[in-house]
Parts: C-alpha cells; structure tokens; sequence
C-alpha cells in the first residue's frame, strides 16, 4: 500500500487492478462526489481519473501492471465543464445523444453528464445502444439512483437482449431495443436522458443506423465528441434539423485494444452467470425467438417415412416450417450432399437448415418473462431433439421464464467468449 496526497484542482489517474481508500479530503470522479472513508476497486483493463475538490489523501494498493500518474489539471475538457453548465438551463424534459469514434471518451462523458443532473435533482437516465460494452449483447436503460462510479458494477433499470456485441447485421434489433428503452425513461419521467451509442461510425451500415437512431429518438441535442470533425459525414444532415455540440476528446482517455474489450465483457458475463444452475424445458414450455427452431410442425406419418427413405434412418427430429425445414442429423453419421441434394428435390421451395446439438450448444442466449421483460442471461448446455428438451445454465428462476432469445454468439459457463455464429443458423 502506497500514500498518495493529491492538491485541490490536480488529479489522480489509477490503471487497474487497485484498491483506493479516501484516508482525507474529498475528490470526484466522472461527476460523483468520493469523500473520506470510501473505498473504490478498480479492476483490470480499468482506469479512473480522481479529481481532487479538496486537498485529499489517499492509501491505494496496486495489483500486477497496475500504476498511478498524477496531472496537474482537470481530465475533464473545460468545453464538457461548460456544456454541463449550458445543459442545466434547458427546458426539461431533454434528451441528448453521443455520437462518438472509439475510445474517444464518449461513455465517459455521458456518465460525467448523467452524475451531475443526478445531483442536480433531476430524474436521470442512460440509455446505452453500445451493445460490446457494459451487459454485452443488450440494449440498456439506467435510472439513476446514485452517482454511478462504473457502469459495469450497476445493475439495468431495463435491458434488451440483441444477442452480438456489435450492431452489424443487428440493426433491426437495436432500433426495437432502443425504442422500448425509449419507451422505458419516458413512463418513469425521465427529465435528462443521455443516450450512448457505439463507437461504429464508418461505412454505409454505420451512417444508416445513426441516422435512424436520430430519426427514431428525435433528441434536442447531438453531441458529437471528435478529435478533428471526422464525423462530418455523420452530422452533416442534421445540421439544419438538430442542435449539434462539437466537443473535444479527453486527453487522458485510455487506448483500449480488442484483448481488453473481450476480457472485460468476459468478466461482465462471468459475474452475471455466478450462482447458476442448470433448467430443463420441453419445447412446448417455452416460446423460442431468433430461430427456425420450434416455430412449425414435427414431421410424422407419411412424409417421415419419405425422409426416412432419402437419409437411410429415422433423423432424430425433423420439423417443417412455413419458410424452412430443420433436420437434425446425427453427428456420427452427417448427411451427405447427396442426400441434401435429395431433400432440395422432395421440398424445392423450402431452404434445409441442417442443425444438430453442437451447433446450438454454449449459445448465449437472453430470458424473457411474460411481459417481455429481460430476466438475465442463459448459456443453452444441452438440447435432445429425440425427447424435445433444452436445457441451460442460468441465475433466472425457471417459473419465471416464457421465452428463449438466442444471441448469435457462444460462451462458456464462466462467460468466456468461444465464437460468433451466423444469426438463424438454426
């Protein structure tokens, strides 16, 4: 353990993993006050930036790679400090929007804004579009009832479950997710909502979906956090229709790579699966979403007799759809091209979705109740198409749950990251 005294106006930036106790004085961090007596953990792949309000003196335990640098200035930009300032005297209710390149401090400053108006008296909120941050795969919606330290160690006022890490080829998904959060802060009256979004800001998909964001939520305010205008082609169009604040980057913000993104939502996973068991439902228990499966009829009578000449046995499950045919097929004797060619001929409008048990297994997947509400996560362990049951590894009561949500991405049962799939694989 190391003494660390910190002047009025200086500041404290400690990389994880650390432990701080506030020995004297009284600090902020992101906006939220840090006053003698507190503790704050700091883990790895993490960092905070500790203002001092007051001459302040710290007892702060370092773990392995983790350091301290001190600035002798704010890490907090003076434009952020006066935007801040200029917000507090808009109309209520507001809504603002981030948009933001990666690692531009953008989470940051949303925070930084929300523990301010928090304080300030006003009924607060994020809404977090950034699906590879926070609660990986979901669409999130925080309700402040404290300054919030570090979002990750908060639990949602609401969630949406996408089910990838990044938005592309789930767009459609993010929209839903954002309008029902949207939904979510307007019926608890929310006065400054803050929405966050993902760091995707290139390509046509990119410019489509920040273009329907804005479009859908209709902010009073986009605030766009650059280092030098390269969001132009972002922005540009709502120039005439949206009142636009340019801000600059923090100068302290933090270079995060890929290895610390997944070890970070790898650590958000593992907390969020502790303390699960494993549930059994049949097929007919639960509404399945995100897939082909258990959406049309079990093949029997004549046409299983058909199928069964094709492949030369029973499968072990087949089920015909309106738009597709699921076959699951046994491991250890796959079905051959000649035999798919087969099923193409006996069933020339129907796409085959060839599935068995590994294909499915360690999906990620998010429950839902009755109301649609997210419970928590799910990782499936097992599925037995012979006697219809799935059965996965959860937190979330079993009496709770009305739908299955599959997320198109695999995890271990301590949320390690294994590989992304193909959404409607199965």
């Amino acid at each position: 353990m190391s003494i660390h005294k910190i002047k009025s106006g200086k500041t404290l930036i400690v990389e994880g993993p650390a432990r701080i106790v506030v020995d004297e004085g009284e600090l902020t961090l992101i906006g939220a006050p840090i006053r003698q007596g507190d503790a704050i953990v700091i883990k790895k792949s993490r960092h905070v930036a500790m203002e001092g309000a007051t001459d302040s003196t710290l007892k702060i335990s370092l773990g392995a790679s983790a350091h301290v640098d001190l600035l002798n200035t704010s890490s907090i930009p003076l434009e952020w400090k006066e935007l801040a300032e200029t917000l507090n005297k808009h109309i209520l209710p507001f809504c603002a929007v981030f948009f933001g390149d990666v690692d531009t401090g953008k989470t940051t400053f949303v925070t930084y804004l929300a523990n301010l108006f928090y304080q300030w008296g006003k009924k607060t909120a994020i809404l977090s579009t950034d699906l590879g941050q926070g609660f990986p795969g979901l669409i999130t919606l925080y309700q402040l009832e404290t300054p919030i330290i570090d979002m990750a160690e908060i639990t949602p006022t609401d969630a949406f479950f996408v089910g990838s890490t990044t938005p592309d080829c789930f767009e459609n998904r993010v929209m839903i997710g954002s309008e029902a959060m949207l939904k979510k802060a307007e019926s608890l009256g929310i006065e400054a909502l803050f929405v966050d979004t993902t760091g995707w800001v290139y390509g046509f998909k990119a410019r489509e979906l920040k273009k329907s964001l804005i479009q859908l939520i209709q902010p009073d305010l986009l605030i766009v956090v650059e280092r030098e205008r390269e969001l132009e082609h972002l922005i540009r169009p709502f120039l005439n229709s949206t009142k636009v604040h340019r801000m600059p980057v923090s100068p302290k913000i933090r270079y995060r790579d890929r290895t610390d993104r997944k070890f970070l939502r790898e650590s958000m996973l593992s907390k969020q699966l502790s303390g699960s068991d494993t549930i059994t439902f049949h097929f007919k228990e639960v509404s399945f979403l995100n897939s082909f499966l258990n959406t049309g009829e079990i093949v029997s009578g004549p046409l299983s007799e058909k199928i069964c000449e094709i492949v030369g046995y029973v499968p072990k499950y087949v089920e015909l759809c309106q738009d597709a045919i699921l076959i699951a097929e046994d491991p250890e004797t796959p079905l051959s091209e000649n035999m798919i060619e087969k099923f193409q001929e006996e069933f020339p409008h129907l796409p085959i979705q060839i599935i068995n048990a590994k294909i499915i297994e360690n999906v990620l997947v998010g429950l839902i109740d009755l109301q649609n509400t997210f419970l928590g996560y799910g990782v499936i362990t097992n599925i037995d198409f012979f006697k219809h049951l799935i059965t996965i590894y959860t937190p979330v009561s079993k009496e709770h749950i009305a739908s299955i949500q599959f997320g198109s991405f695999k995890v271990t049962q301590d949320g390690q990251e294994l590989c992304w799939i193909h959404p409607w694989t199965f």
